[in-house]
């Protein structure tokens, strides 16, 4: 079949034809129309994406009229180098591109030959008869055309062997003209049949290369045409399917990488698709974390990162279990500046798993005086296998850096190591800023789960940012080393954060010159870890709100929130809201000051739902300013299911955990202001999508007023847990109603979970007035 053409057939009367290509187009302007013999192309109207309407008279009846695709080979419609996003639409529309120019070399659209063929041994079939001189001809044609000369010659020898009146010399010159004739024809039969011949070479030459996909690497190594194609595809590395091949360019010399094979022709290709898959450099998706078995892919996945530097092209991880030791982006030092950063994602943190067994395994890190910007590790698990990997994620002199969708578990160091060592001073300077860990999961490192280390005097680790974040049992469980996190700068912000079940703190903020400056904590949870919830040595300012602390027997904690103030000052300490559930034995305070440098920490809405009040065990300890007043804050659950129908409708929050001033009705899911200010409102539902591709939209909506105050959108994968989540500032006024709905915009309806940790309403008070 042809793919870059489409053919239909005139009746005399309609001008309009459905027209479908493979892959359909990507621009109106690609598509020309040819009717019969006309030399002109013919104008075309789309009517729909495949309708198309020809201009001129109606097409005879059974004429053929033959519409074309052409993409352009000249230039990249989607160009991650100057800055396209990386998204599903601009994926697709490279590959297409790719996949569309190789159509028209299958339809055998290709430029005149510049060189003999060797057609090696095979036919040319389907060769039509002759027009011009310097047509190919069939066997057919040849037979016939011998056999007509032969005919002439012997009628030409009967009628001069009757003549009568011809002389001795005429039937002389007539059985030269017939054996003349005879060796004519001879000669003919056999030119042409060589030309069928070269034709049929030629032919099956141009299919094994042009015309077909080529199963493997090792199937292109074996082919040698005369004339090398610009381009082919591999439909696998190893075996067709296989995940490693797909578009493969025609270059002058050997590449330096490892997604490259050589024809027998001595031909160079290497892999020219816009995203780097590891598959095709090498890597091989077999280990067996159960027994520490399968191929070292770290060769072949480092290669790809190596040409992701220089050409920019981001790097893919395919969904699959592999093995890669000391992956590294890093650039040599240089003067001061920034370099666009390292770019590589999988198919999500429960498809992708990398494992290390020792070392590190990816280290992205600037050079001395040189950033690396927009950087980005998404979609991936890193693990290691008998925790001989020490660090799974390094990033030095990375500034708007994100990790989101990663999971990092078991290693012997750090999950996340962010250094800053020099800070600001030349020519070291390492200032790590704007730094957003997105939907990080971090379980089972025996140092810190996320280590931001400091030099002496250093807090230039500015913008720090965690939303959706777990940290869970981390720290040495055998001396007072590790915890959580560790960080000393300008600027953490957390939202929907927990540290849990780690050893010696949850959280660490160091002390000494440099002083760490302006935390700001909504949503933060510290649940059951071993020693201190919080340990802060030194601090300019701290604020939480939202604050959970839960301790319960099977880990004892010691202290909730420890602030220490005897060698660095700590002050402007706000605590506005916080849950604290006790119900361990040991001895623990939930508040603690100490040294004489602590100055102005305040708590206030703290409740205290579960509290034994045993022995040691203290609320406060210390020289914290505790103000008891009601502040109109809410903290409610939706633990029943609901249906959303398709219009808005409002989520009923219908358990509620705090709201001292009653402004939340739990029933009509409405939250009055009770005084005019800022609030700060964070939701979240889980849900049963309807169907894959289709949005959703969280919104926060006035119901005095019918408006929309906020909205998020969600596109669907059409899983049966999937979540929306929007965290909005709004400002209310006093007796104003907000509710918090959701719709979709396919009109069907949206399943929500009952008892989910993801069903979450707060509403807290932000600035009065």
């Amino acid at each position: 079949m042809a793919y870059s053409r489409v053919v239909a057939t005139g009746d005399g009367s309609t001008k309009q034809f459905a027209v479908n290509f493979a892959l359909d187009y990507l621009k109106q302007s690609d598509v020309t129309c040819r009717v019969g013999g006309e030399l002109a192309d013919r104008a075309i109207t789309f009517l729909s994406t495949n309708l198309i309407q020809v201009s001129g008279t109606a097409v005879p009846a059974g004429v053929k009229v033959v519409f074309t695709r052409t993409v352009a080979k000249d230039s990249l419609l989607v160009n991650y180098h100057n800055g396209d996003q990386l998204d599903e639409d601009n994926l697709m529309t490279a590959q297409k591109q790719a996949m569309m120019a190789v159509h028209e070399v299958i339809d055998g659209r290709f430029a005149p030959l510049s060189a003999d063929w060797d057609f090696n041994g095979f036919r040319a079939v389907n060769v039509g008869a002759p027009i011009a001189d310097t047509d190919a001809a069939n066997k057919g044609y040849v037979i016939a055309q011998t056999a007509s000369s032969v005919i002439a010659a012997q009628q030409s020898a009967a009628d001069a062997a009757t003549s009568k009146v011809a002389t001795e010399l005429a039937r002389d010159l007539t059985i030269a003209k017939q054996q003349q004739a005879a060796a004519n024809a001879v000669d003919a039969m056999n030119s042409q049949i060589a030309a069928a011949q070269a034709r049929d070479q030629a032919v099956a030459a141009a299919s094994s290369v042009s015309s077909s996909v080529i199963p493997t690497k090792a199937a292109a190594q074996l082919l040698n045409p005369t004339v090398s194609p610009e381009a082919v595809i591999l439909a696998g590395l190893l075996a067709a399917g296989d995940g490693g091949g797909g578009l493969f360019k025609k270059v002058a010399t050997q590449p330096t990488h490892t997604a490259k094979f050589q024809m027998a022709n001595g031909t160079w290709y290497e892999f020219a698709e816009n995203v780097l898959n590891v598959k095709a450099f090498g890597a091989v998706a077999d280990f067996n974390s159960a027994t520490g078995l399968g191929t070292d892919s770290s060769a072949a996945i480092q290669s790809a990162l190596d040409l992701h530097m220089t050409t920019g092209k981001p790097v893919y991880v395919p969904a699959g279990t592999y093995k890669a030791n000391n992956l590294t982006y890093v650039l040599a030092a240089g003067a001061n500046g920034q370099r666009e950063g390292c770019r590589i994602f999988g198919d999500g943190s429960e498809r992708t798993k990398i494992y290390g067994t020792t070392g590190v395994t990816l280290k992205i890190e600037g050079g001395t005086g040189k950033y690396l910007i927009g950087c980005f590790v998404k979609g991936m698990t890193f693990s290691s296998f008998g925790r001989g990997a020490g660090y799974a994620l390094i990033l030095h002199r990375c500034v708007h850096t994100t990790v989101h969708d990663v999971y990092i578990v078991g290693h012997s160091q750090d999950g996340i190591y962010v250094p800053t060592l020099y800070g600001d001073a030349d020519p070291q300077n390492d200032g790590a800023v704007h730094i957003v860990l997105d939907q990080v999961r971090i379980n089972y490192c025996d140092n810190y789960g996320i280590n931001c280390a400091v030099g002496t005097g250093v807090n230039e680790n500015s913008f720090f940012t965690m939303r959706n974040v777990t940290v869970e049992q981390c720290g040495n469980a055998t001396t007072t080393a590790g915890g959580g996190m560790y960080w000393r700068g300008q600027m953490l912000l957390m939202q929907h954060v927990g540290f849990v079940i780690c050893n010696n703190r949850g959280l660490y903020i160091e002390g000494g010159a440099g002083l760490g400056q302006n935390i700001a904590g909504y949503n933060v949870t510290f649940e059951n870890n071993l020693g201190k919830h919080l340990e802060c040595w030194g601090i300019s300012q701290m604020m939480f709100e939202g604050l959970q602390i839960y301790c319960s027997p099977a880990w004892q904690s010691s202290y909730g929130i420890y602030l220490n103030g005897t060698t660095s000052t700590i002050q402007n300490v706000h605590i506005r809201s916080c849950r604290v559930r006790c119900d361990q034995t040991a001895p623990f305070i939930a508040f603690h000051t100490q040294g004489a440098n602590v100055v102005q920490c305040v708590v206030e809405n703290v409740v205290f739902p579960v509290w034994n009040a045993l022995a040691n065990q203290y609320k406060y300890s210390g020289d914290w300013i505790v103000r008891p007043q009601i502040r109109p804050n809410v903290s409610a659950r939706a633990t029943a299911a609901q249906t959303v129908v398709t219009s808005d409708t409002g989520i009923l929050f219908n358990t509620k955990d705090h709201d001292p001033a009653n402004a939340y009705n739990a029933v009509s899911g409405q939250y009055t202001a009770p005084v005019t200010g800022q609030y700060l409102v964070s939701a979240g539902i889980a849900l049963t999508a309807p169907a894959a591709g289709v949005t959703g939209f969280i919104k926060l909506f006035s119901t005095d007023t019918g408006t929309e105050l906020a909205r998020k959108s969600y596109k669907f994968v059409g899983g049966a847990d999937e979540s929306m989540d929007i965290t909005r500032l709004v400002t209310l006024t006093e007796g104003q109603h907000v509710a918090v709905r959701a719709v979709c915009s396919a009109n069907l309806p949206l399943l929500l979970g009952g008892n989910n940790q993801n069903n979450y309403l707060s509403i807290v008070l932000h600035q009065q007035g």
